[in-house]
């Protein structure tokens, strides 16, 4: 698999796309983008066709970006992109949270003053929801606690429950 950039002027949305992507998302992606860095190339075919990324494109363009990174697929049928369009949304669907996970990693977030809304990380919960349940379990189990907010911290996902393993 070759990630390669691609101008984001040459990108094109499959005009089929089911999945819808309000205005307030925009502002998420945007908000991640600008938080965390791209973290999803675009998927896209050997004519620029967007497979999935069509939610990303959009904050790409607000924040000024030229090029994208994109992941080309190349030798699919048509009938394959189809699927892939709808499949690959339908997959992030299927997921749960495990909020005796979740809970803690709201915790320890928030005493490192990380700000979630703008993540988007209220997509499939309410973040005032998980936010709620964060602070009941995080009183019950105290997050794992570093000396300072190195960027040690804000290494990704995960790492104050590796912490709390160890």
């Amino acid at each position: 698999m070759k990630i390669d950039y691609r101008a984001v002027a040459a990108l094109i949305p499959f005009a089929n796309n089911a999945r819808t992507h309000p205005d307030g998302q925009a502002a998420q992606f945007t908000g991640s983008i600008r938080e965390l860095g791209w973290t999803s190339p675009i998927l896209a075919d050997g004519d620029n066709g967007i497979m999935a990324g069509h939610g990303r494109l959009p904050a790409a363009r607000k924040l000024g970006m030229s090029d994208v990174p994109v992941i080309g697929f190349g030798g699919l049928s048509d009938t394959q992109k189809r699927a892939l369009v709808i499949t690959d949304n339908k997959l992030a669907l299927n997921a749960g949270w495990d909020l005796e996970l979740l809970a803690p990693e709201f915790g320890d977030l928030d005493s490192l003053c990380f700000d979630l809304p703008p993540a988007g990380c209220g997509a499939l919960l309410s973040i005032e929801q998980l936010y709620r349940h964060s602070k009941r379990s995080w009183q019950r189990v105290p997050p794992a606690r570093t000396n300072a907010a190195s960027s040690q911290d804000r290494r990704g996902p995960g790492v104050a429950a590796e912490r709390r393993r160890k």
